[in-house]
């Protein structure tokens, strides 16, 4: 008699009642041989420590690459699911629903998972949705002062330094991370294009009291002409990782450690101008590129 198989069915945020695969779920249990289960997307939760990364229903506590065979229904959740898609591949579990595959590194969800996986080291992170986070935090042992943010923030927004776990009860946004605090005193925008280093700069804060090294919140920038090994090579494997022709990869470096950790990948960065000759040297290698790929 074949082995049973472990199979976890994914739905979105209807009822039961109204649910189809809930529906599916209930005969498949009572009229088919293998164990069959069934998660919300919403309850799924995120662990990174290092290149350990670990995804558990916080409603169920399982483990998800205890199953055979991942059945994702519906188009809810992106983040959630496409994060899944890279963490079945990782696995080598079998994903049913393969177009979650094929999605834009569009949030730091998906970057951290990609990266730690791939063994580029991010800050410790947890990520629960807002329904689960102060569980998700307790429970996977969570340590303050903490980042917590928006998996979808941009601009320093939706962003904040906490020194306890009561603040993760105020927040406004649906999909927040909590994240190791790196002490530091700047951080590196690296800009790569075609799997080469086209500008770096660091970007140094002003203001004491804050904590964020945006260039919105009022850092300064300061142009590196060459970058150490370590930096460089994390900045071009970054990109890679995250199929990033062009993107602005952000660095930090842990002022006691010295150790460094990729914060963002970013598409869609800035690069305003602000006397001190970044933008125009960016502008400048920006049209060597765009010129050089419309003539290959």
């Amino acid at each position: 008699m074949p082995a049973k198989r472990k199979i976890l069915i994914f739905k979105g945020d209807r009822p039961p009642e109204r649910s189809t695969a809930h529906h599916i779920y209930k005969r498949l249990v009572a009229e088919c041989p293998d164990e069959y289960y069934i998660e919300n997307l919403a309850d799924i939760a995120f662990v990174i420590r290092g290149s350990d990364v670990a995804c558990v229903s916080m409603a169920s506590s399982r483990d998800i690459a205890t199953y055979d065979l991942l059945y994702i229904r519906g188009t809810g959740h992106p983040p959630i699911r496409h994060a899944l898609a890279l963490y079945a591949a990782h696995h080598k579990l079998t994903l049913l629903g393969e177009e979650a595959h094929y999605f834009q590194h569009a949030t730091k969800l998906t970057q951290y998972v990609a990266l730690a996986l791939a063994g580029v080291p991010v800050p410790d992170t947890i990520f629960a949705t807002r329904a689960w986070i102060v569980q998700a935090a307790a429970r996977c042992g969570a340590t303050y002062p903490a980042v917590v943010k928006a998996i979808d923030g941009s601009n320093g927004l939706d962003n904040m330094l906490i020194k306890c776990a009561d603040k993760l009860d105020d927040l406004t946004f649906e999909y927040p991370v909590v994240q190791q605090y790196i002490p530091n005193d700047f951080d590196y925008r690296v800009i790569v294009a075609g799997g080469e280093v086209m500008l770096a700069y660091k970007r140094i804060r002003t203001d004491t009291a804050n904590y964020k090294n945006n260039v919105a919140e009022g850092a300064t920038r300061e142009y590196v002409p060459r970058l150490s090994p370590e930096v460089r090579d994390m900045a071009l494997r970054a990109a890679a990782i995250t199929r990033r022709d062009l993107g602005g990869i952000d660095i930090i470096r842990d002022k006691h450690t010295g150790a460094h950790y990729v914060l963002e990948v970013n598409s869609n960065f800035g690069i305003r101008d602000m006397g001190d000759g970044i933008s125009e040297k960016h502008i400048a290698r920006l049209s060597e590129y765009l010129h050089k790929r419309a003539s290959s």
